[in-house]
């Protein structure tokens, strides 16, 4: 039997903490809206397979972490209400707290008595203890990569991308970027959304941590039934809390994998591209061509050499064929990443390692251990509270714990 104690001031001030706790976090659904969905065009190519999955993602996630704020903002509301109710030990009654409430009318004055409390507003506890204020709870935007596209063919291909300009300048079409149209458009989009999935996720973890120390505090002041049963709620708000972190990063880390794999396929097929034309084209005319490109020549010769560069990038659709299928077994396995951790359950934990390997090299997983871990064991978001805490009514505010 744990016989009942409570600190009013201690109880008090945490309330404020997790007050404050709710009203930093009550800025996630804002953020996901604004921040964790697509702003480029992801129906082409391979971002076309993970366009779903990040909507679906940023649904779930904007509701869930709405639901862990609210939870932390009802419950500095109920703590506040046991301050009020602990006021008067003595004589475990509803007086203290019907004494301050301000009446609210619901078609009848709703004044209560010293066993049941009056329905209105309950105002701050007005002695606290400061539990202090939450750190890092930062929804910071991502950073914006300019779309490279453009710049890695330039890079890979050297001259030809000079001869692919001049053609797209003169038919009004890039045979490059219609070659490697399969592979899909900007992947530093990509690394943006999975950065603002961790920004948000770090924030709830934050949050949580902030939240963890003052429920460790006020265990010391605060013990019977009510406290248990705070105890059980708070572990694991706490928990489906500080759970969103590790899921955060390591869908960080999955998305840049998809944004590098693409990357990587780009400049494979240019520099393929650019290998296959070096043996077929004279590069000194194709130097020249651009030249004479720049200042509206015709040149009959360097029209032939159009006609050669263009044969020669339809006969890399093979390349390109395999960096396609290379990249969706990775969006593929983004796709499924993101069902698992939308819609958990026991499968997650089972499946998580086997569904992660395609976005994930060993160094990665190395580094990324704990995270993997901790993402795969879904069990502390599934656990998060389902109710409002509620310290009690009648004498169960005061009760021992059995």
């Amino acid at each position: 039997m744990e016989e009942f104690k409570a600190r009013p001031s201690d109880i008090a001030g945490l309330s404020r903490l997790v007050g404050e706790i709710g009203t930093q976090t009550s800025l996630a659904p804002k953020y996901f809206d604004e921040e964790a969905l697509p702003r480029a065009d992801f129906t082409i190519g391979t971002l076309s397979i993970i366009c779903d999955p990040f909507r679906l993602l940023e649904g779930t996630w904007r509701n869930r972490h709405g639901d862990l704020s609210s939870k932390c903002t009802s419950l500095g509301e109920e703590l506040n209400r046991a301050a009020w109710l602990y006021d008067d030990q003595e004589r475990k009654t509803y007086d203290a707290i019907n004494a301050v409430i301000e009446l609210r009318y619901e078609g009848i004055l709703t004044a209560g008595d010293p066993t049941r409390q009056a329905i209105g507003h309950v105002p701050e506890y007005d002695v606290t203890v400061d539990y202090g204020a939450p750190n890092g709870i930062v929804y910071s935007p991502p950073a914006t990569i300019a779309d490279d596209f453009a710049d890695v063919i330039r890079e890979a291909g050297g001259w030809v991308a000079d001869i692919d300009h001049f053609i797209e300048v003169h038919t009004g079409r890039s045979p490059i970027r219609d070659l490697l149209d399969p592979i899909g458009g900007n992947w530093n989009e990509v690394k943006r959304l999975g950065s603002a999935f961790r920004i948000a996720g770090e924030a709830m973890e934050n949050a949580g941590l902030s939240l963890e120390g003052g429920v460790k505090r006020v265990g010391e002041t605060w013990d019977g039934a009510a406290a248990s049963a705070f105890d059980a709620f708070a572990h694991d708000q706490v928990e489906a809390m500080k759970w969103e972190g590790p899921c955060g990063r390591v869908i960080e880390a999955a998305s840049n994998r998809i944004a590098d794999e693409m990357k990587k396929s780009v400049i494979s097929v240019v520099a393929k591209l650019k290998e296959l034309l070096d043996k077929e084209v004279d590069v000194t005319d194709g130097k020249n061509l651009v030249n004479i490109a720049l200042k509206k020549v015709p040149f009959l010769g360097p029209t032939y050499q159009i006609g050669t560069v263009i044969l020669i990038i339809k006969d890399t659709i093979e390349l390109v064929e395999q960096m396609v299928a290379r990249i969706q077994e990775v969006t593929g396995a983004f796709a499924k990443f993101i069902s698992l951790v939308t819609s958990p359950s026991g499968y997650l934990n089972e499946q998580f390692d086997k569904v992660l390997e395609p976005l994930t090299d060993a160094v990665e997983r190395t580094k990324l251990g704990i995270d993997i871990k901790n993402t795969a064991d879904s069990g502390p978001m599934m656990r998060a509270p389902k109710n409002p805490f509620d310290a009690g009514d009648g004498t169960d505010p005061w009760a021992d714990a059995v």
